[in-house]
């Protein structure tokens, strides 16, 4: 919901590079690590991108509370 009130107030370059990066750096490797070195399966991949959302969630409600996208212009 957060990630769609930037993009709505026009800043959508920064929640994209923060996706990415935390796609590559946070998503991947908790997928990895939940369901392969753990030996969770699915449910450790669930695990992972759980914790995923809510980080990523949390970086973007920051974002969010700061009032940057306010500053836009169009």
């Amino acid at each position: 919901i957060t990630g769609g009130s930037l993009r709505g107030a026009g800043d959508t370059k920064w929640p994209m590079v923060i996706s990415l990066i935390y796609g590559w750096l946070v998503f991947i490797p908790l997928v990895y690590l939940f369901a392969n070195t753990l030996q969770k399966g699915v449910v450790g991949a669930w695990m992972g991108c759980t914790i995923y959302i809510i980080i990523l969630g949390l970086t973007l409600l920051y974002r969010f509370y700061r009032k940057q996208w306010m500053e836009f212009t169009i």
